[in-house]
């Protein structure tokens, strides 16, 4: 219950807040679906992930487009945004693995994409254990 009302709360105030130098929805929103759409920015797996001056020439079209939003945002205050959301969103997926049922975080269906990946690691990194016992 006490989750339930943090998360209300959180929706609450990023809704609430007139202010248009904070992160709404709205704005949140299009960080995820550009970072959904450029998966170099996130996943560790694409062949150009890790390539900073790539990385940061990629973010320019979204730093523009939120200036446009009138929310300026910079290249850091957006990578922190994706940063906290991927952590909420890593929580989320612990939280409610097998099921979509009960969830009430905003974001929870846009930062869907990720479930996969997430459930990869942990599965990568279980089988890393077991490959380290036999060996032993």
């Amino acid at each position: 219950m006490a989750t339930d009302h943090v998360a209300d709360k959180q929706k609450q105030s990023e809704l609430s807040d007139s202010s248009p130098l904070t992160w709404n929805v709205t704005t949140t929103k299009m960080v995820i679906q550009f970072y959904k759409e450029n998966r170099l920015l996130w996943d560790k797996n694409h062949k150009d992930y890790g390539k900073k001056t790539l990385q940061k020439k990629t973010l320019i079209p979204l730093v523009v487009k939120l200036e446009r939003s009138m929310v300026p945002k910079s290249e850091e205050e957006i990578k922190k945004r994706w940063h906290n959301l991927c952590s909420s969103a890593s929580r989320y997926f612990k939280k409610h693995s097998s099921n979509d049922e009960g969830v009430k975080w905003a974001y929870w269906n846009d930062m869907s994409f990720l479930r996969e990946l997430s459930a990869a690691e942990e599965e990568e990194e279980s089988s890393s254990w077991s490959d380290g016992e036999i060996g032993d």
